[in-house]
């Protein structure tokens, strides 16, 4: 077949030809005639045109989706940004592709349409619509609204998979107020709100994804429904030094944020073997007791404070923290020790505490695990009952002879820690 530039030389050398010819009369005409006559029969200027124009005909009619396999979030926020609407969609719905033609109908049949064919539900209130999966969508109505807010200031938002806990964090920062995650708390998601007041747009987020919120003090505390009840519960009278306390970390081990925290406040802190996590919290101006119990809870711990020890360990142990007697230990200056030590080996810990202070330390054979303490100034027993209590051991001692036993170990596994 041959090409446009082809045909544009064939016919540079039909116009030549003719010219030269002689002849001025009708031989020159019915010459060019002919022979431009013959290249257009056999060989035509534009194939591929002459292709388009026979298809042409055969798909009239038939009209593409005006969505084309788009991401079910980007379709949702596209017509509800063209409508004028609020909208928020749940990660398990959004990443569908979807091939949508607008039709009849009121907007909110054609946002369920929609819905459907990302095997989802939508539902609508507040003036705010919610794209969610079935099972989303029957838990949505059990969430209460987020109630005793004062401040009722409005935000807008329009983000596309972003982290539930940045969106959140900015809510609490444009309302000036902390917020603290439960460690359950994940989950990427996509909205466009504008002007809705932050408690309808805090609750419709975290209900998208299946998380309540509730508000205490200046603070949003953000769990999973049968977590915020424990994270809300009463906290134990203390007396207070009046001295308050702001910070903020994210992804952050527990440990570390409970010992930065106790420091604050002149405190010692140990934590027990079992406790590991990492927290996501921002507080304003909370107290010693209110900050440490929200950080210790985020994780499903407790924590309980004793001869100005704070002590984060599980639930079940924490009664052992507050059978301590007061002060059991009273030692000289020179027997005092100071220590710190993060995820350190308990065996080595015990090793220096027998060098430092000339004791004898025997352990059972489940006493083993990585500790997290700081402790200032401490007799070397009242550390070790600290220890042991933290982690639900028994603890004994005679004289220079200390003894940590696990419950279920015979005593007949007691070894000796050398020094």
């Amino acid at each position: 077949m041959l090409k446009n530039w082809d045909l544009k030389m064939y016919g540079r050398k039909i116009l030549q030809l003719t010219v030269s010819l002689k002849r001025k009369s009708i031989h020159r005409l019915f010459l060019t005639l002919l022979l431009a006559g013959f290249f257009s029969n056999f060989f035509p200027a534009n194939s591929e045109q002459s292709k388009a124009q026979e298809i042409e005909p055969a798909i009239e009619g038939q009209k593409k989706p005006e969505f084309n396999g788009n991401p079910l979030n980007e379709v949702a926020i596209f017509l509800c940004r063209e409508n004028g609407a609020n909208v928020i969609v749940s990660p398990k719905v959004g990443k569908v592709p979807v091939f949508f033609q607008r039709s009849e109908g009121s907007f909110f049949d054609q946002m369920e349409r929609l819905a459907k064919l990302g095997n989802g539900a939508v539902v609508q209130t507040d003036n705010v619509l919610a794209f969610m999966t079935p099972e989303q969508f029957t838990q949505f109505h059990l969430f209460p609204p987020i109630e005793g807010v004062q401040d009722s200031s409005v935000v807008s938002l329009n983000f596309q998979n972003a982290d539930f806990r940045d969106l959140a964090n900015l809510i609490a920062e444009r309302c000036d107020l902390g917020i603290i995650c439960e460690k359950s708390v994940r989950g990427n998601i996509s909205c466009l709100l504008s002007d809705v007041p932050w408690p309808i747009a805090l609750h419709h987020l975290a209900a998208t994804l299946g998380f309540q919120c509730a508000i205490r003090g200046k603070t949003i505390f953000i769990a999973e429904k049968k977590k915020i009840g424990f994270i809300l519960s009463p906290l134990q009278e203390q007396n207070s030094n009046g001295k308050k306390v702001s910070f903020q970390c994210r992804d952050t081990d527990i440990r570390d944020v409970f010992g930065a925290v106790t420091q604050l406040f002149s405190k010692d802190f140990i934590s027990a073997l079992s406790v590991r996590g990492n927290v996501s919290i921002k507080f304003k101006d909370l107290e010693e007791l209110e900050a440490l119990n929200a950080i210790a809870r985020t994780q499903g711990f407790v924590c309980e404070e004793k001869d100005k020890i704070w002590v984060l360990t599980d639930s079940m142990i924490s009664t052992k923290v507050k059978e301590l007697p007061d002060d059991p230990f009273p030692a000289s200056a020179s027997e005092l020790l100071s220590i710190c030590f993060r995820d350190v080996s308990l065996e080595s810990i015990l090793g220096l505490i027998a060098q430092k202070s000339n004791l004898e330390i025997g352990i059972s054979q489940s006493v083993k695990g990585f500790l997290t303490l700081r402790m200032t100034n401490r007799a070397p027993h009242e550390i070790l009952c600290f220890i042991a209590a933290s982690n639900g051991y028994l603890f004994s001692f005679d004289g220079k002879k200390v003894t940590l036993k696990d419950p279920s170990d015979s005593p007949s596994t007691i070894e000796i820690i050398h020094h």
